[in-house]
């Protein structure tokens, strides 16, 4: 009896859950280390974990800002036949656009390239991430030629992508840029937040030629604004009044 709770004690003990609640609680402490070494411990011992509990351990990694050591347990877990998933791609491309390795052999975009060698198909999240590392380190024309060739790639821009484009847009070019990214948001069946059109209304107040066409701009960027049912919140009121007041238009702001 006594030989018996013994081996049911130590079943449990070494049981797939037990086993993956101790990697976690590793992971939780910060002993990535420690994760990996029962990780493969149990893989050694011809009992595997699934591709999560790899994610799993990139996430925190990445949450901790241990950008390098993202790239180490990736190959390491390569090597021990794990198979990524598109997630794991993910978050190998987002370590290396937040440590600001984007170009080179071992950087964002490289990353890109591998999956395209295989056959595989990047995801718009990882395409995404690049292009806001791009223009996050100030890259703008990289940004813009990557924005290009990711139509020509036919990757499909999701919401994110624009409001980046929107972002960088807003510093380097014209007003009409900007007005020509919404529409092409709708032409992609994307629809504009709220965040897009304050970018659109600030772009107004500084686009260069606010002094002839400041009331005709503002006028259209909320008229697209209407046509979009979106409520406008605080931060389109504060747009609109800072467009109005560049323009020297006191009584149009305050009427606002």
């Amino acid at each position: 009896m006594i030989v018996r709770c013994f081996s049911e004690s130590t079943n449990l003990l070494n049981s797939p859950q037990t086993v993956k609640k101790r990697a976690l609680s590793y992971l939780r402490s910060g002993n990535v280390n420690g994760a990996m070494a029962v990780i493969f411990k149990e893989h050694s011992q011809g009992r595997r974990f699934d591709t999560k509990m790899w994610n799993i351990v990139l996430s925190v990694l990445l949450k901790m800002r241990n950008y390098a050591d993202v790239d180490r347990a990736f190959d390491a877990f390569r090597k021990e036949g794990y198979e990524p998933d598109s997630y794991t791609w993910c978050t190998l491309v987002d370590s290396r656009v937040r440590a600001g390795r984007l170009d080179g052999q071992n950087g964002a975009i490289a990353v890109i390239e591998r999956l395209q060698r295989l056959g595989l198909t990047p995801t718009s999240e990882m395409c995404s991430s690049i292009l806001s590392g791009l223009v996050h380190w100030r890259k703008y024309k990289q940004a813009e030629e990557y924005w290009n060739q990711l139509k020509i790639d036919n990757i499909q821009p999701n919401q994110q992508m624009f409001t980046t484009m929107i972002k960088l847009i807003t510093r380097t070019k014209t007003l009409a840029h900007v007005f020509s990214f919404i529409d092409e948001m709708a032409a992609s069946n994307v629809r504009p937040n709220l965040y897009h059109f304050t970018a659109l209304l600030y772009a107004c107040a500084e686009a260069p030629h606010w002094s002839d066409l400041y009331h005709d701009s503002i006028q259209d960027a909320l008229l697209q604004l209407q046509k979009s049912s979106l409520k406008p919140d605080s931060s389109i009121y504060r747009a609109v009044l800072y467009a109005y007041a560049r323009a020297g238009d006191a009584g149009a702001a305050e009427f606002y």
